[in-house]
């Protein structure tokens, strides 16, 4: 892989130790991926933030990092493992608090947004078309090429901190080309109708699929939030970066997701009938999903703790238009700055089951909190726990 003379001098330890292992780092995924160079990224998003996901060992490399190193790009973090404002509060041990506290501190120290969220498109300037960045949350970075026109790889969160330090990335993969040709076509049979939905739809892809582009034939337009959990049932099962809509060449190989999949989809992965407590929130609620809340609810109130996960930005918006004190009254908790999958708080709240409307939050709350999880849309978790 060829480099400048100043990538060189950055690998060889003359701009800090910080960049010299960003670039190592680089070097070495530039090797195994045959890129020939590297280019400039326009953002960076980072994961890796919560102590869960990190423990001791990420602990102590971000503090030593951040005592050399400085993020030389626009960059976001992914969400902590509590809410950093109101963790006493939920119960969360002083000691795990000590260490999220540590590891939220080296980040910032590094120059990072405070942003704590999977959804670093919302509340922030996104990047002009076409942009390079270095995505590391999945769902975010699928949906950055398919929906923002970005190009990023799924970065881990070593390459998207080194890139974060740097501003570069190598040259493979999403970043070389514009001319992206699925491998598989999946023709949409049945009429798609929310979020559930199409998260039922990509976690069924990602099983059938590969590590290329996945077209859907029979899906014309998509709604944010919609491709938002497209994008999160699609980076849950498979390698895929992308997804085109309304996409119908000939000589690719076609599977059909018809109403038969969806059920089968939607059986393998909820475990229970009901939930003990209500999750939302995996990819963080948006601004719109917990206004369609409000309006879901029409003065009801759930019989039941309901636990709403969401960035302090969007929370702050929602604040400011008067939803969050409806949605309070109405037995709601908003957690910021955390994730349900990655947070001790979950087994703080000493349950069997648990209901969401989220096929990720469903497969990993299942995973790493070993508790029975419950699948259902929004709707329906309203009218069976709402009085």
């Amino acid at each position: 892989m060829d480099l400048t003379r100043e990538e060189e001098a950055g690998l060889d330890g003359k701009y800090g130790e910080a960049t010299s292992i960003a670039y190592n780092i680089l070097w070495s995924v530039g090797q195994l991926t045959e890129a020939k160079r590297l280019i400039d990224i326009s953002s960076a998003h980072v994961s890796g933030v919560a102590y869960n996901t990190i423990g001791d060992a990420g602990l102590k490399f971000l503090s030593s990092i951040s005592e050399s190193g400085k993020f030389s790009v626009h960059t976001t973090v992914n969400p902590t493992g509590m809410d950093l404002n109101q963790w006493k509060k939920l119960g969360i041990d002083p000691g795990y608090a000590e260490k999220q506290q540590t590891i939220v501190a080296a980040y910032l120290k590094l120059g990072a947004i405070p942003s704590f969220t999977c959804l670093p498109y919302e509340g922030v300037n996104v990047p002009k078309k076409g942009s390079h960045v270095s995505w590391a949350e999945t769902s975010a970075a699928i949906y950055a090429n398919s929906i923002l026109g970005l190009k990023t790889n799924r970065e881990s969160a070593l390459t998207a901190l080194a890139s974060a330090i740097t501003g570069k990335i190598p040259l493979s993969d999403f970043h070389k080309t514009d001319a992206l040709k699925p491998n598989i076509i999946i023709k949409v049979h049945p009429e798609l109708t929310g979020t559930l939905d199409y998260g039922l739809l990509g976690y069924y892809a990602g099983r059938v699929a590969d590590e290329g582009p996945i077209g859907f034939e029979g899906i014309k337009s998509i709604k944010n939030d919609e491709a938002k959990s497209l994008s999160a049932g699609l980076g849950t099962t498979g390698a895929s970066g992308t997804f085109l809509l309304d996409y119908e060449p000939s000589g690719v190989e076609k599977v059909s997701f018809t109403s038969t999949e969806k059920r089968r989809t939607r059986d393998d992965l909820s475990r229970a009938d009901q939930g003990d407590n209500v999750v939302l929130g995996c990819p963080h609620y948006s601004l719109a999903e917990i206004t369609q809340l409000y309006k879901i609810l029409k003065g009801r109130k759930f019989t039941k703790r309901c636990l709403i996960f969401c960035s302090r930005y969007t929370f702050g918006k929602a604040n400011d238009l008067g939803l969050i004190g409806n949605l309070t009254r109405a037995g709601c908790e908003f957690v910021c700055d955390s994730c349900p999958d990655f947070t001790p708080l979950m087994g703080l709240l000493d349950v069997d089951t648990i209901v969401t409307d989220s096929c990720k939050g469903c497969h990993y709350i299942h995973k790493q909190h070993s508790v029975d999880v419950a699948l259902m849309d929004t709707n329906q978790i309203v009218e069976e726990n709402c009085k």
